[in-house]
């Protein structure tokens, strides 16, 4: 039977806790899986939170980060038959729309890759004809997918995108132009 680790601040843990998951097909284990204890939980909660405003991605450009995402869907694509597999076996999904599935996921990081160094936001009209004043959102939250959730669901969570958090985006900019 295969056993899945915990990836937590750079390293793999087999947990201390363990869930199986069942192959649908044939109603037999076929993995399992660390279930978090809320140590566990918040160690993790701890390192990603440290990773994301302290780490190396914190001072990566917009536009390094969306390099690395360009590289994730790369990844993803490359072995989407072997994650179409593995949700089949999880999920009893057929193979084909899995492998499909996999692929095209690949693609929402490529979506995101293209933003990661994108302006975003809203331009508000003032007196000034030569400068703009632009807001948007800010959200500084850290979130931690389900491993139940499907692959294909992940990129498509609507919290905001990874490029975006960091605490290296202001609230408002003004811009001149010319």
């Amino acid at each position: 039977m295969k056993h899945f680790n915990h990836y937590i601040n750079g390293e793999f843990s087999p947990g201390s806790e363990h869930f199986e998951s069942t192959n649908p097909a044939n109603g037999e284990p076929w993995a399992t899986f660390p279930a978090a204890t809320e140590s566990e939980s918040n160690h993790a909660i701890r390192s990603a939170n440290k990773a994301l405003f302290e780490g190396e991605w914190a001072s990566l450009t917009a536009t390094d980060r969306g390099k690395l995402l360009r590289k994730l869907g790369d990844l993803i694509a490359q072995n989407s038959a072997a994650l179409g597999e593995l949700e089949t076996t999880d999920s009893g999904k057929l193979a084909a729309e899995t492998t499909a599935q996999s692929r095209y996921v690949a693609d929402y990081y490529y979506y995101y890759a293209g933003l990661a160094d994108k302006i975003q936001g809203e331009v508000l009209p003032i007196d000034k004809p030569e400068m703009h004043s632009y807001f948007f959102q800010q959200q500084k939250s850290l979130q931690l997918s389900q491993l139940a959730t499907p692959l294909l669901l992940r990129p498509l969570n609507k919290r905001q995108p990874l490029y975006l958090n960091s605490p290296n985006w202001l609230t408002r900019q003004v811009f001149h132009q010319g």
